[in-house]
Order: structure tokens, then sequence, then C-alpha cells
């Protein structure tokens, strides 16, 4: 194909995990500081046919955007250990090309108008507030999964 040997061991692992997507629901990765809430989380989605991932800070999240693909993104807005918060993140997000286009939602048990606003007006997809009620979680991103693959399609 053309590609350097330090191209194609980059790419292989991304090359794998898309063909490891496509034998569930999608790859979701799910981005929380709070441990016990991603373990629930995660075997909640997986209970469910969708594939997990879970990062405990942004920094880890960016690191798998770079070498896994996804089909959902699911972030809380504050981490207390990291000069990072949600929004920076999505923003981090949105400046990749080639990540732009996965559905984007926060979760958090901030529930101040002007915050949700805030996240709205970046271009997040949605936004959950803590504790989320499990069907509208999985309807949430049973819906933008659906949207996201509609435009991947055309």
């Amino acid at each position: 194909f053309g590609i350097t040997s330090e191209e194609a061991a980059r790419l292989e692992p991304y090359i794998l995990s898309s063909f490891e997507r496509m034998m569930t629901k999608g790859r979701l990765l799910v981005v929380d500081d709070d441990l016990l809430l991603l373990q629930t989380l995660e075997h909640m989605l997986t209970d469910y046919g969708f594939q997990v991932v879970i990062a405990e800070d942004i920094a880890t999240a960016l690191e798998k955007l770079q070498t896994t693909a996804f089909d959902f993104i699911l972030s809380d807005i504050k981490f207390d250990y990291d000069e990072m918060d949600g929004f920076k993140f999505f923003k981090a997000v949105q400046e990749q090309p080639q990540l732009r286009s996965i559905p984007f939602v926060f979760m958090s048990s901030l529930g101040d108008g002007v915050i949700i606003r805030s996240g709205m007006q970046l271009g997040i997809d949605d936004y959950l507030t803590k504790p989320m009620d499990p069907d509208l979680l999985i309807a949430v991103i049973e819906g933008k999964l659906k949207r996201f693959r509609h435009f991947q399609k055309n």
C-alpha cells in the first residue's frame, strides 16, 4: 500500500479495532473519574451489546482515541485531578477532523442551566444529568449511533 513500517505499526491497532467494532452494536468511550460509576456503566452497556472502553481521565481518553476507533463518547464534565475538564476535552476532540463526527454526550451531576447551555452551544450532542436513567441513556446512545451511522454511509 506504499506506507512505511512506522505507519503500518500505528495503523494496525486501529484497523483491528475497526473489525472488532463491527461485531458489536458499537464501541463506546466512557470517561469519568469515578471508578465505581465507570465500572457500573461498563457492565450495563456491555450487557446491552456495546463494546465499552473506559478512561478515568482525559489524557487517557485522548490516547485511546488515537489508537482505537469509537462510535460514541460519553464524558463527565468535572474531573477532580485533571487540569482539563469535559469542555476542553470536547474541544480537543473537535480539533481532530477524523474524530469530529463521533457523537459526544456529557453526563454530569451539574444541573445548572448555564453549564448545560454552554455544552449545547459548544456543539455537544446531548447532556444527561446524574444519576442517569438507564433506559434514557440507552435510548440516547442508540439514537445518536443511528444518526452517526446514517451520515457515515452518505
